[in-house]
């Protein structure tokens, strides 16, 4: 049987999960990213929610193998996750590529895999 091997095209070193789709979305410019990137570590909320989201993780999926943080943006709580569930297999998406630029820059130990997921229309998809 004849096998068919996919090859996801490329931009700024990401997988592109739909080809043909540019960094169109209306969101954070490349320069906000690099700003909120160099903010969070020192922000009251942000390290808040990385908690918030850590004991959550603990809590309620003591056992989980694998990990999407879909709108992973710079790749923050991604970075804590790795740092206090070292076993987890961790993955982040975005519609912004800039975005997904900066989380693959963060210092880490294993680098978590970040895909490029382009916003679909509500007229192409069923929202829930």
């Amino acid at each position: 049987m004849p096998q068919v091997r996919l090859v996801p095209e490329t931009r700024v070193r990401l997988p592109r999960l739909r080809p043909g789709d540019d960094d169109r979305s209306k969101g954070f410019t490349r320069e906000i990213f690099e700003s909120l990137a160099n903010l969070e570590s020192r922000n009251f909320w942000f390290r808040s929610r990385n908690k918030l989201i850590a004991w959550a993780m603990a809590r309620y999926f003591p056992h989980a193998k694998d990990v999407l943080e879909i709108g992973c943006g710079t790749g923050f709580v991604l970075s804590d996750l790795e740092a206090l569930f070292p076993a987890m297999r961790l993955a982040g998406s975005d519609v912004q590529i800039s975005g997904l630029a900066r989380a693959a820059r963060r210092e880490s130990s294993r680098r978590p895999c970040f895909r490029w997921m382009p916003a679909v229309s509500r007229s192409r998809t069923n929202l829930m």
